[in-house]
């Protein structure tokens, strides 16, 4: 896998999670209870974490690169 993919990979699949679950929370929030409502909060704060370490580790390896 060159790193391209593995890095689109990393980065399309948070922001998918992250963009679905706020689709979630705002299209049926009324019917939600506050288990599926923490649930979804808490796998949007997991994913956008995971996303800021992926984009910190492309940004130190473009800097690395720069040199």
């Amino acid at each position: 896998m060159r790193s391209s993919e593995f890095f689109g990979h990393r980065i399309g699949t948070p922001v998918s999670t992250i963009r679905d679950h706020a689709d979630i929370l705002h299209g049926h929030w009324p019917d939600l209870d506050d288990d599926r409502r923490r649930l979804a909060v808490d796998t949007i704060a997991r994913q956008a974490r995971q996303l800021d370490d992926t984009v910190h580790e492309v940004l130190t390896m473009v800097a690395v690169d720069a040199g």
